[in-house]
């Protein structure tokens, strides 16, 4: 019989290996973007393209949008910004789980990764840290962006309090990234642009959750709908936050973080649990791999 010692070295030798090979998938996806030179130029290109869109937007629709946001202490520029900036990991929340499996499906990557015990779930991890990556980088193209070409002033008073906002709205998406991801087993979502929660909820954060205007300009029933989302509550408690305005103890901070707290409590476990059945499905039935 094996003893405690041996069977406690052995899971740990589990894990170790697990993460090896979540790193393994995140050296890989990172030299994949950056094999073919014109490929990653033509990305940070438009990275830095969409960034100084951005900017320019700001800039040029500020006098008319000023008092819209007077709320917040800012100008357009930068709540614009701000708001695509912070949307940026949001969004990567909704998408990157369905997208890994799209990645591992359609790439043969998961043929590869069931050789090895727990390999399926190690790509997932590296590849949605993959995209979380990418996001990072991309926001640091837009601080540099606005450094360089724009003359903004960087100055973010509460920077811990805007890292816990970040944090709980993560929470508060993984839950619904799960669900969409599921669909790829549970719906047969098995091409790009087919999660119907990730085209959903995007569809209403890019017109009710303020990322673009502020939702006070739209009709009363609309922004009761956007309060819904917690990307609402995210942003709005970030630009709070960047203009530091507000403290984690604030009343409608707290409010705002009630509620990502909140809705990530009840989303993740239905998430967690859809995301299971769905990659039991796909074993079970053989359909995890494209060659099965």
């Amino acid at each position: 019989m094996m003893s405690t010692t041996a069977v406690t070295d052995l899971k740990r030798q589990g894990f170790r290996q697990w993460l090896s090979l979540v790193y393994f998938t995140l050296k890989n996806a990172y030299f994949g973007w950056t094999f073919f030179l014109p490929s990653f130029v033509l990305i940070m290109a438009q990275m830095f393209t969409a960034a100084a869109i951005y900017y320019l937007m700001g800039r040029l629709v500020d006098p008319g949008a000023a008092s819209d946001v007077a709320s917040y202490h800012m100008g357009y520029g930068t709540y614009i910004v701000t708001g695509v900036m912070f949307n940026l990991i949001l969004s990567t929340t909704l998408s990157a789980y369905h997208q890994a499996w799209l990645s591992g499906y359609w790439a043969t990557q998961f043929d590869t990764y069931l050789q090895h015990p727990g390999g399926v779930t190690a790509y997932l991890a590296g590849s949605v840290l993959f995209d979380y990556l990418i996001s990072l980088i991309s926001t640091v193209i837009y601080v540099i962006v606005g450094i360089g070409l724009f003359g903004i002033t960087i100055d973010v008073p509460n920077l811990p309090v805007v890292l816990v906002i970040l944090v709980l709205g993560i929470f508060s998406l993984t839950g619904l990234g799960l669900l969409g991801a599921s669909t790829f087993s549970l719906l047969n979502a098995k091409q790009q642009g087919q999660n119907p929660v990730d085209w959903l909820v995007g569809f209403g954060v890019a017109l009710l959750a303020g990322v673009y205007f502020p939702p006070a300009v739209l009709p009363n029933w609309l922004q009761h709908v956007g309060r819904w989302l917690p990307q609402t509550h995210a942003i709005r408690a970030a630009r709070l936050a960047l203009n530091g305005q507000s403290g984690l103890t604030a009343h409608g901070m707290r409010d705002d973080l009630l509620y990502l707290v909140v809705f990530g409590a009840v989303t993740l476990p239905i998430g967690m649990l859809a995301f299971a059945a769905g990659l039991r499905r796909a074993q079970r039935q053989g359909t995890l791999t494209r060659w099965s």
